[in-house]
């Protein structure tokens, strides 16, 4: 039986980890001993870094082609739990049924999904955000019907008005000044207005609550506070950075556990071999 490569993701980091595992395994001939499997809801790419540009539902690559031409397996489905001690994981099967699969490697490349406090009241039901394909698109559909709808506050503001709000004294305040400045001339040529100094407190249909007590009225709220890893990192013993990504050496292994890599927004990595962490790509 063949050793088994399950990479978990088919996102960028997924398909250059099974692309680049495929690659190396040819290169030694063993195509015959190590089989590469992808684990995935949909054989799509997701162009989410660019899903803030219109027409986002064109955002989208098949890769069906791209795994057959390969030999490359891929599988239809959500990884539902990590069994590092067995070198196993649990599987729901998209359309249906379940499945137990065992690994050989195993390389964590799920990516990263965005923020949501619980403590901010509304979030889901009022918010917009960019975190998804699907989440995109109906951003993108509810813009374009603005212009039809009777000027009002909550209209205008993305229609005439742009509010960027922020509880950070400074806008970009992670970021250096070079980058900072220039990111604040920007949203001044935009004519952006900024409210810095107070976060959100809560989300209804007509507008935004600030932890200041200052009430703007919107029907567009965009929320795009940030993104941390998925929560299957937690089922991966090990130390993880506040972003819930997990601590990896110069070859992407989880250091503390056996088998494991973590790859994408799923990795912790140096990326100078001292101390200066590489940033989540989305």
């Amino acid at each position: 039986m063949p050793s088994k490569i399950v990479i978990i993701g088919a996102g960028f980091a997924g398909v250059c980890s099974a692309l680049s595992a495929k690659r190396v395994v040819d290169s030694k001939n063993m195509e015959n001993d190590i089989e590469i499997l992808a684990i995935a809801p949909e054989p799509v790419l997701v162009m989410r870094p660019r899903l803030y540009e219109s027409k986002a539902s064109s955002m989208v690559h098949p890769l069906e082609t791209v795994f057959l031409e390969a030999s490359i397996r891929f599988l239809p489905g959500f990884v539902k739990a990590i069994h590092t001690k067995s070198h196993t994981v649990d599987v729901r099967c998209i359309p249906g049924g379940e499945l137990t699969i065992n690994y050989d490697r195993l390389v964590r490349a799920a990516g990263s999904s965005i923020v949501r406090p619980q403590g901010v009241s509304g979030l889901r039901q009022h918010a917009f955000d960019i975190d998804s394909l699907d989440s995109a698109a109906k951003l993108e559909s509810h813009i374009e019907g603005l212009a039809s709808r009777p000027t009002s506050p909550g209209r205008d503001t993305v229609v005439a008005r742009v509010i960027l709000v922020g509880n950070a004294d400074d806008i970009a305040s992670s970021f250096g000044d070079g980058p900072r400045s220039t990111i604040a001339n920007a949203l001044n040529d935009l004519r952006v207005e900024t409210k810095l100094g107070s976060g959100v407190k809560a989300v209804d249909a007509e507008g935004i609550t600030l932890t200041s007590g200052e009430y703007i009225r919107t029907i567009t709220a965009i929320w795009t506070v940030g993104v941390q890893a998925t929560p299957l990192t937690q089922q991966i013993p090990g130390p993880k950075d506040a972003l819930s990504r997990l601590f990896v050496d110069r070859y992407l292994r989880v250091s503390s556990v056996v088998d494991v890599f973590a790859t994408g927004d799923a990795a912790c990595v140096l990326a100078d071999g001292k101390d200066q962490y590489a940033l989540m790509c989305c």
